[in-house]
């Protein structure tokens, strides 16, 4: 009888990154810098650990190498839809997870950041759809483990509701705006296992998607 190969939750999570980074064509050193991020917290965890995080560590610079000189060609920059596939797929969030996968600096900003919570904010960037990110906040309590949350404000290209709708079949009405301003939003929401992601549509601009979040369970 041949014997069953069983994999370890980190290895099918390291299998999951490398399918989805190349489904959507991440660069390979991006590719690599995410999944170090993610071996150094584990590192942090299990210090005793090391010699196989090494080991890992170095697999990892060999396969990404191996499938960026493979390509022979510079990958293509993210829409809004690959990135946003490549932030969930990254659950729970941290700073420098969405910093390496969407190529930003975050910075943190004393006022609102608190004893409680702390807030940082990234200046825009467009993607290679003309959607502009003109703001990208995260933000995490402090007392409370994997509670990262991703808000972005987007201008540029419109993308509408049916839009949002292909890509995320299962999204549901959540909230309606008061009628006291036109900054107010409808908010449509869809449920994952990670968590929640939102897409509002602002009344000044009622037809494009305005903003974005991600939020943990």
């Amino acid at each position: 009888m041949t014997r069953k190969e069983i994999k370890t939750p980190r290895a099918v999570q390291l299998e999951r990154y490398i399918e989805i980074m190349k489904k959507y064509q991440v660069p390979a050193k991006l590719t690599a810098n995410i999944m170090v991020t993610d071996m150094i917290s584990i590192k942090n965890k299990f210090p005793g650990n090391l010699i196989i995080l090494r080991v890992t560590l170095l697999f990892l610079s060999l396969f990404c190498l191996f499938l960026h000189e493979s390509k022979g060609e510079t990958m293509t920059p993210l829409t809004l839809w690959r990135a946003l596939d490549a932030v969930t797929a990254q659950a729970p969030f941290t700073k420098e997870k969405i910093e390496n996968i969407l190529s930003i600096h975050l910075e943190e900003y004393t006022n609102p950041s608190n004893r409680y919570w702390t807030f940082y904010k990234s200046p825009g960037i467009t993607l290679q759809d003309g959607v502009t990110l003109t703001s990208v906040n995260f933000s995490f309590n402090k007392d409370v483990y994997n509670s990262g949350s991703v808000g972005i404000d987007l201008e540029g290209a419109c993308i509408t509701l049916d839009q949002v709708r292909k890509n995320y079949p299962l999204l549901a009405l959540a909230s309606l705006p008061r009628g006291e301003s036109l900054e107010e939003a409808r908010y449509y929401s869809s449920e994952f296992p990670w968590g929640k992601i939102s897409f509002g549509f602002k009344e000044k601009r009622p037809d494009c998607l305005s903003h974005v979040s991600l939020k943990p369970s």
